[in-house]
Order: structure tokens, then C-alpha cells, then sequence
């Protein structure tokens, strides 16, 4: 819905704007995609915000280019959101990144969309698109569908209860990384973000509170602002391969009046994506790059900031049955007890974690929590799985 262009938190870093609607409320002039209904201001704040008024956003100094393309009530034409990108295309290859926290009901089939978020990710350009709040568990409408997308569903920040999208489906409680009922998911979803509830710039200079797969997406790219940032050149494979690898696995199988899918995705993780793959960067002895990827035995995935999550107690880059395992064993006991060594212990994971989150010594080498742990690694390298 365009943005707000006298906002505090965007000043001086709007390049340009355009708006695109067919049923002629364009309004011209020197700001035509002046926000009218705060939707696109929002999502505008979550990727880009300063910080100024609104909390900051995820990439606080990236250049905006802002497109309108629907009216003050959020609707638009599929017409629209396909000359907005062929703009794009054709007359700004300075452009980057493109977010469509946008949907339809319109099923899934090629044409011009898809022709336009091909072309674009063959120029290099990553179009991050909102997956819709339809609750929908087995498939997409457009653009959500389009192979070369990276599609983004959305997962709670904090718990506020129970939460009603109305005709849609209820979650009786929500939690940190659950899976919201409302977000469409299906076999090709790429990421999830935070989208509920999500407060950043709003209409009139202040801030606004959004829900949505509308808020995940913009959380999303501005993740891979940062990557390019940091790291000038990515292709549009790189960076979505990265977000997958280094995002945290949450499973949808919620208490919830939607089908269960038990479907596992990758919620962005700004902190490790950001890692550089050829550093060890939490000191355990592998590099980054080697922690990244689900491991096929144990399942998760490892944590290049957790030092305690490979159970490699000589630090030799594997975990073997006399150096690692026997040496745990021998060394069962409390603290206090002759034999314990500190090195050797670690904190089981939390409930529900996966077998890779070990936490730090706990004072006490047990069965179940070191032996049994470092036994279900055995044979595993830096890299995970033999």
C-alpha cells in the first residue's frame, strides 16, 4: 500500500517511488506511493525502519524503493503487481531485493508473475513473497506458488494468548516459534519468520501493529540485506541456501482447528546467517560452514554459536569410542565425585529441543544426559553424520 515518505524512520533513504493501480487512484505528483492505509509502511519499518520513532528495523540503513500497488482498502490487480515488477526489470537494476507481503485467491498457474520472478532472480534480484493468511496447510495461491520465489510463513514472537483470525482458524495458545494456524504453508515453503504481533513505522509519523505472513516477509529480507551487506555479490541461490541451512527447525504440529502437517521449515536466524562459514565461531573445534545443514541421524540442526553441542571432548573433529565416549563413561559420576571432569559434562537439551542442543556442564555426568548423548554421536564428525 506504498509508505509513508515524511516518516522519521525512512528520512533520506526513500530513492524512489511508483504506484500502479488500474483503477486509476494514482495520485501523481511527488509522492506517488503515499501510504493511505498503513499496511506498507509497516512492512516498510520491519525490513528498514531507523529506529527513530518505531522500534528499529531488521536492516536499518538499506535504500527503499517504494511501489504502490493497492488502494486505501488492500486490494489491487494481479496486472498491477506484474507492472511493478516489470518496472523493476526493465528501468532499476540497482534494485536488490524485492518483498511482496501481498495475496489473492487466485490458484497457482504460470503467465507474466512468474515470468517476472524469474527474470528477476536471473538478474540476481531474491523476491521474498508472503506465503497468505488463508490457514491453508497444502498449498499456495500466486505469487506465494512461484518456484523462484523464496516463500516466507509466518511463526509468533512472544506469547499473546489465544489468537482468532476471523473465518480462518483460531490458535488456543501461542508461544516463541509456533507455528501460526492462519499461515498457508506447503511442501515448497522456504522460510518462516515472525509475524505476529509485529509493531514498526506507522502512518503519521508514529508506529503501527500488524499480523501476518505480511510481517514475516519483510523480517525475511532484511536478513538478506544484511547478508549482501556484509558479503557484496551473493546470487539469489547463495542467499537462499543460507537461510535455510542457518534457520532454526520449528514443526507444525499445533493444538489448532487446522489440519496437522507436522511440515518442518526454517525460521530465519539473523545471528547465525550472518556468520562467516570459514570461522569456527563458537570455539568447539569445527568451522561454522561444517555446522550448518540438518544432520540425517540425529536430526536439527547444529548451532554455530552452541560450544557444547558436538560431543567431541579431545577436540579432534570426531566423536570416537575411546577418546569421547569411554572417557565420559569413566568419568560417570557428581561433581564432587574422583573421577568427574568438567570437560566431559554437559546440560541436557531443553524439552522439545533436538538431540543436538547439549547445554554447558552441569555438575553431574549421568546416563541419560552425557553417556546416552555422546553414544548417539558416535561416528559423527564436524560436518554431522558420517
Amino acid at each position: 500500500t506504498g509508505i509513508d515518505t515524511n516518516h522519521p524512520d525512512f528520512a533520506g533513504r526513500i530513492l524512489y517511488e511508483s504506484c500502479f493501480l488500474a483503477t486509476g487512484q494514482c495520485t501523481g505528483g511527488a509522492h506517488p506511493a503515499e501510504d493511505d492505509n498503513g499496511h506498507g509502511t509497516n512492512v516498510a519499518g520491519i525490513a528498514a525502519g531507523g529506529g527513530t520513532v518505531a522500534p528499529i528495523g531488521v536492516a536499518p540503513a538499506v535504500q527503499i524503493a517504494a511501489y504502490k500497488i493497492l488502494s486505501a482498502n488492500a486490494n489491487g490487480n494481479l496486472s498491477d503487481w506484474i507492472a511493478a515488477l516489470d518496472d523493476i526489470i526493465a528501468n532499476h537494476p540497482e534494485v536488490d531485493l524485492v518483498n511482496m507481503s501481498l495475496q489473492s485467491d487466485t490458484g497457482c498457474f504460470g503467465g507474466p508473475m512468474e515470468t517476472a520472478v524469474t527474470m528477476l532472480r536471473q538478474l540476481g534480484v531474491a523476491t521474498f513473497i508472503a506465503t497468505g493468511n488463508h490457514g491453508r496447510k497444502n498449498s499456495f495461491t500466486i505469487p506465494a506458488c512461484i518456484e523462484d520465489g523464496l516463500s516466507v510463513g509466518a511463526s509468533y514472537d512472544t506469547d499473546i494468548g489465544l489468537f482468532d483470525w476471523s473465518n480462518v482458524c483460531t490458535d488456543p495458545s501461542t508461544a516463541v516459534d509456533q507455528v501460526a494456524c492462519w499461515s498457508d504453508s506447503a511442501d515448497s515453503i522456504d522460510l518462516l519468520g515472525p509475524g505476529a504481533l509485529i509493531t514498526a513505522a506507522g502512518m503519521g509519523g508514529g508506529t503501527s501493529t500488524f499480523r501476518g505472513t505480511s510481517q514475516a516477509t519483510p523480517h525475511a529480507l532484511g536478513v538478506a540485506a544484511l547478508m549482501l551487506s556484509g558479503t557484496p555479490g551473493l546470487s539469489v541461490d547463495e542467499l537462499e541456501a543460507r537461510l535455510e541451512a542457518t534457520g532454526k527447525l520449528l514443526t507444525d504440529d499445533l493444538d489448532d482447528n487446522v489440519p496437522t502437517t507436522f511440515r518442518t521449515t526454517p525460521r530465519i536466524d539473523a545471528r547465525v546467517a550472518l556468520l562467516t562459514g570459514g570461522d569456527d565461531a563458537d570455539g568447539d573445534g569445527c568451522l561454522t560452514s561444517e555446522e550448518l545443514g540438518a544432520d540425517p541421524v540425529l536430526g536439527g540442526l547444529r548451532n554455530p554459536l552452541n560450544p557444547w553441542d558436538f560431543y567431541d571432548v579431545t577436540g579432534d573433529g570426531v566423536v570416537n569410542l575411546l577418546d569421547d565416549v569411554f572417557a565420559v563413561v569413566a568419568a560417570f559420576g557428581p561433581a564432587e565425585g574422583e573421577h568427574y571432569d568438567a570437560a566431559l559434562d554437559r546440560s541436557p537439551p531443553p524439552p522439545g529441543a533436538f538431540p543436538w542442543d547439549l547445554g554447558p556442564p552441569d555438575g553431574m555426568i549421568t546416563i541419560v544426559d552425557d553417556i546416552i548423548a555422546v553414544a548417539a554421536q558416535f561416528g559423527h564428525h564436524c560436518s554431522g553424520a558420517p
